[in-house]
């Protein structure tokens, strides 16, 4: 990985210890701050700045993330069991292109997951924001691919996904549900993201018809491996027409624990893609507007039964870029920000 320079503001000793050990294993210069020094950090001029905004007041919180606007992008930490704060900055002002909610592997625990933030300090430093490789690649992984031309193959790739599980050793009470939340991105990636030359969508009206064909250039990609403990599914449309504010829908469940509602759609699955929130302990929504949408789904398989399975914690990750912007692996990218939050 390429080195990057990170400004974290932070009193807290255990949130400093974390984030050193996760970023300067990727080989990121990281500069500690107890409190948000505004100037030094646009002296500084980071790639990221990292904001614990749990140790200061909202309005402080958005003072520092308005004042950074086209220096750095911003990563909200919050390891707090109170979500409001972080409920309000989202909700009422418009920061914000990922945001990550996790509580290491027992969602007891307000610790981050390390892995997780190296990855997303990676993924915005570089504007390489594709690929479930970054949460799985470790050598000698093997990722399979499947491409969907027709939602008749549908079956055929969830037979191989769900054998797949199976050669896994998946538990078959945690099974079911993985192919479920499977089946709905598939559906949403084939009926609700081609549009049509005027942005319409294609194929609502007509539903999830067997025999419904894909144009060129509609097909969908399926990708899934996993490393021996995270299981990560990822499902590509072409289109990138997820909208922010079905994102903030998505988050706002998410957080403040909202009873999620099954989606009323013809052409759904009927679980719904808020739903599946429940289902799953990583889900990212990497972003290309109006050139292409990856959802990734992900499950930590290192647990004894399906309790343990329940109790990990949960991920919500978003990360956007605009449309003229040209996603590679070298350059920095200061027109991303981020919200990040530790606890359950």
């Amino acid at each position: 990985m390429a080195s990057g320079n990170v400004a974290v503001v932070t009193p807290h000793r255990q949130n400093r210890r974390q984030i050193a050990r996760s970023l300067h294993s990727g080989g990121i210069l990281t500069t500690f701050y107890d409190r948000p020094d505004v100037d030094a950090i646009v002296a500084q001029r980071p790639g990221i700045t990292i904001l614990d905004c749990d140790a200061y007041e909202p309005l402080a919180t958005l003072a520092v993330v308005r004042a950074l606007d086209g220096v750095s992008p911003v990563v909200l930490l919050s390891s707090s069991a109170d979500k409001s704060q972080l409920l309000d900055l989202i909700q009422k002002h418009d920061i914000g292109n990922l945001v990550a909610k996790h509580g290491a592997i027992r969602a007891v625990y307000p610790m981050l997951d390390e892995r997780e933030l190296l990855v997303t300090c990676e993924k915005v430093l570089r504007r390489n924001i594709f690929g479930i490789e970054k949460y799985v690649g470790s050598w000698g992984v093997v990722v399979h691919q499947a491409v969907l031309t027709k939602l008749a193959e549908k079956t055929g790739v969830l037979e191989g996904f769900e054998q797949y599980l199976n050669a896994l050793d998946v538990p078959e009470t945690i099974t079911q549900g993985i192919v479920t939340v499977a089946e709905e991105l598939i559906l949403n990636a084939v009926i609700h993201a081609p549009r049509d030359e005027h942005g319409r969508a294609k194929y609502e009206a007509v539903g999830p018809r067997h025999d419904l064909c894909l144009d060129k250039g509609e097909e969908v990609r399926i990708a899934y491996g996993c490393d021996g403990q995270r299981l990560m599914l990822s499902v590509t449309d072409n289109f990138g027409r997820l909208e922010r504010h079905t994102l903030r829908n998505y988050l706002t469940r998410a957080f403040d624990g909202a009873q999620l509602q099954t989606e009323d759609k013809a052409s759904g699955a009927g679980l719904g893609l808020s739903m599946s929130l429940r289902s799953i302990h990583q889900l990212i929504f990497n972003i290309h507007d109006r050139k292409r949408t990856e959802v990734i789904a992900g499950w930590y398989l290192r647990v004894n039964s399906a309790g343990e399975f329940r109790q990990v914690g949960k991920s919500l990750n978003v990360f956007w870029l605009p449309t003229d912007s040209v996603p590679r692996h070298d350059t920095p990218h200061t027109g991303v920000q981020a919200v990040y939050n530790l606890a359950p």
